[in-house]
């Protein structure tokens, strides 16, 4: 059997719409032969980017392409801190979904050792 891929972009953190799509294509997880491709932009602007990530993460068969919103995360993930300009795009929202609502203060920093593991686990993806 050839493999089939489905390829996704933009997706923004919008769980709900990309499931709603997968399961409009046919998409199965399970399947082997079924390829996740996403060229990037899974993360900000969207209120459910943990759960992309966890369901992204759990996939077995995927091939993911950064985009610019993951490079953005990755640097705020390394500084350790949201940056003014970082907010209009929602990263704000983003880390404090991927950490836990309290990672992030009032200034927008937040404890990159405290979150080792968990950081480790987003930037490679």
């Amino acid at each position: 059997m050839s493999k089939k891929l489905f390829v996704v972009s933009d997706v923004h953190g919008h769980y709900t719409a990309l499931m709603n799509t997968l399961d409009v294509v046919g998409f199965d997880k399970h399947n082997p032969n079924h390829i996740f491709v996403s060229c990037g932009d899974l993360f900000d602007r969207g209120k459910e980017n943990h759960l992309v990530f966890d369901y992204v993460n759990d996939l077995q068969h995927k091939l993911l392409l950064k985009g610019n919103h993951e490079d953005m995360l990755c640097q705020v993930l390394k500084r350790g801190s949201v940056l003014i300009e970082n907010i209009w795009n929602g990263i704000d929202i983003t880390v404090s979904q991927l950490l836990g609502e309290d990672a992030v203060d009032i200034n927008g920093h937040f404890d990159i050792s405290a979150h080792e593991e968990k950081i480790n686990e987003i930037m490679s993806l």
